[in-house]
């Protein structure tokens, strides 16, 4: 599962399962500009988080 997330933590895009996924895109051209965090949760529970600047 991955999550957009914007810095007052709300939720503005997500994607579901990707089970044997190697890369997925998420729209963020109707977001404004700003820093997202971008969280993918893989198939053993880990968690990986990344920072995204939108100019």
């Amino acid at each position: 599962m991955v999550l957009s997330i914007d810095t007052n933590g709300y939720i503005i895009a997500t994607k579901g399962n990707l089970c044997h996924t190697l890369s997925t895109t998420i729209d963020l051209s109707q977001a404004a500009r700003g820093i997202y965090f971008v969280r993918v949760l893989d198939e053993q529970g880990k968690v990986y988080v990344g920072k995204v600047l939108k100019e």
